[in-house]
């Protein structure tokens, strides 16, 4: 149980912390620029992050995860993804909504 309740822990830690770092963002203190998909060699920066990029080299190119493999996660672990799953859909439903109600307006 102590297990769950750290990993339950450690969950909310991040989520309050994403939702620190989105109001700031939204409310234009802190300007990311644009965001976008790096192709798969990590273009754009040089050679991605190896060398002469941005950080001046020993990080490796950018790419996208491989598959998780879910025979390796434990029940505790399934069941905290699909919460995030559950957490992300709300909030994406919620700027949904925020847009549409925008969109009305104008």
């Amino acid at each position: 149980m102590d297990a769950i309740r750290t990993l339950l822990a450690q969950n909310a830690l991040i989520v309050s912390r994403m939702n620190a770092i989105e109001s700031l963002v939204v409310s234009g203190k802190f300007n990311i620029g644009t965001i976008a998909d790096p192709g798969p060699d990590g273009g754009g920066f040089g050679g991605g992050l190896i060398g002469g990029g941005i950080f001046g080299g020993g990080l490796g190119p950018i790419a996208d995860p491989s598959p998780v493999d879910l025979g390796k996660l434990s029940k505790v672990q399934l069941e905290t993804r699909l919460a995030d799953i559950e957490y992300s859909r709300k909030k994406l439903d919620t700027l949904e909504e925020m847009f549409k109600g925008a969109l009305k307006k104008l």
